[in-house]
């Protein structure tokens, strides 16, 4: 999608609560990596996010950490 750009965040090991509403980098509990938009997450990992072709998916996260930037 942002061919060479660079996505600056914060990595924590569980879902963050500034990243509710924001863009973030996700990992799921399969261990796949996502760039979304977290619309809502519940305490268990249970989320619905938004993906850049404004797809909705509920998902279960392990991770989600607010980006602080991305650089084009």
């Amino acid at each position: 999608m942002w061919d060479d750009a660079v996505v600056l965040f914060d990595p924590t090991d569980r879902v963050d609560s500034d990243a509710i509403g924001s863009l973030a980098v996700c990992r799921k509990m399969d261990g796949a990596q996502i760039l979304v938009r977290v619309e809502r997450a519940r305490k268990t990992g249970e989320a619905t996010v938004r993906c850049a072709n404004d797809v909705s998916l509920d998902v279960t996260l392990d991770t989600a950490s607010p980006v602080i930037a991305v650089i084009p």
